[in-house]
């Protein structure tokens, strides 16, 4: 009618009967755990009714009768709720899975040396999210970035970590840590001797303090008075501490020897070794190779020597000529191309 009143007529009777609504004023709402983590089951959804006539019923989605639900995990959960009319609500609810993805991580570089930085590829985490790194399944205080200073071998993994929650650990990731090499020096006269370990490793040789290096191998014949130090870098890259000074105050030629050559030097295969001292001596010749095995030796008394060196069964390479007679002794290197 024109007051908005709805009527409906029973042809069978001839009656006019006017529709009343029963449902309109009948309401409901809830208010649900914002989430849990994915093991646990903490969530609670309550529920409020407004405008029910008589005793309501309820009908859950997991098959719970209750009006309000508890030890919820996460999920979304559907309600029906009918009220003494039979007028029906329906609404839905979800409780959000708090728990973080499982990190996937990749390191940088799985071979490293003892004290080099180690670094993994890992996403920001979310908001109010962190990451807890593991060490062979020792937890790594202090360190959220991924980013550690090598010691030992082992695995690396991690896990996210919420207020509440926590992901699966990673996948682990091997890295293995290689020593560094030992170095140590000795000088006798104007040779200086590196003992390394590992034995392959390369010699860098540095004077007075210069960063450009002046030679490599496991024996530098001084050339003039100074502090020599040098480094050792093994096969894999991992670099020693750098040695402690040696110093060589005398590179000359001993004051008994008058003269002295080795020609060709650099030579193909043969040098020719000429010697001429004070007066006759009792002399000792030694021919070493880089890593100071000794290849020939000879002991001569003469006060003048000329001897021919043969290299031709050598490898290319640096040789090392020691001269001695007493106390006294120095080296002088010769370059077999």
């Amino acid at each position: 009618d024109k007051n908005g009143e709805l009527y409906v007529t029973l042809l069978a009777s001839g009656r006019i009967q006017r529709v009343r609504e029963l449902c309109s004023a009948f309401s409901v709402s809830g208010t649900a755990t914002d989430m849990v983590c994915e093991d646990a089951s903490d969530g609670e959804i309550a529920l409020q009714l407004a405008g029910a006539s008589g005793t309501a019923t309820f009908t859950w989605s997991n098959g719970a009768t209750s009006q309000n639900l508890t030890n919820l995990g996460p999920g979304a959960y559907t309600v029906e709720v009918k009220d003494g009319n039979n007028c029906i609500r329906r609404d839905t609810f979800v409780i959000a899975n708090g728990t973080p993805a499982t990190p996937v991580i990749q390191a940088l570089d799985t071979t490293v040396c003892v004290g080099q930085p180690i670094s993994f590829n890992l996403p920001e985490p979310p908001e109010g999210v962190g990451y807890l790194w593991h060490f062979n399944d020792s937890p790594i205080l202090g360190s959220p970035n991924g980013t550690f200073v090598a010691t030992t071998t082992g695995f690396y993994q991690v896990k996210a970590i919420s207020t509440h929650c926590s992901s699966e650990f990673s996948n682990q990731v091997l890295v293995t840590v290689f020593p560094n090499p030992v170095i140590q020096l000795n000088v006798n006269g104007n040779t200086i001797t590196a003992s390394v370990t590992p034995a392959n490793a390369t010699v860098n040789w540095f004077f007075n303090n210069n960063p450009d290096p002046i030679g490599t191998g496991n024996v530098l014949v001084a050339a003039q008075s100074g502090e020599y130090t040098a480094v050792a870098i093994d096969l894999i890259g991992c670099s020693s501490s750098q040695s402690a000074d040696v110093v060589v105050t005398n590179t000359e030629t001993p004051s008994f020897v008058k003269s002295f050559r080795l020609t060709p030097n650099p030579t193909q295969d043969r040098v020719l070794l000429e010697l001429e001292l004070e007066k006759p001596l009792n002399v000792q010749l030694i021919l070493t190779d880089g890593s100071q095995r000794q290849l020939w030796s000879k002991t001569l008394q003469e006060s003048v020597i000329n001897l021919p060196l043969d290299l031709s069964t050598y490898l290319k390479g640096t040789y090392y000529l020691n001269i001695q007679s007493g106390q006294t002794s120095f080296t002088k290197a010769i370059v077999r191309q």
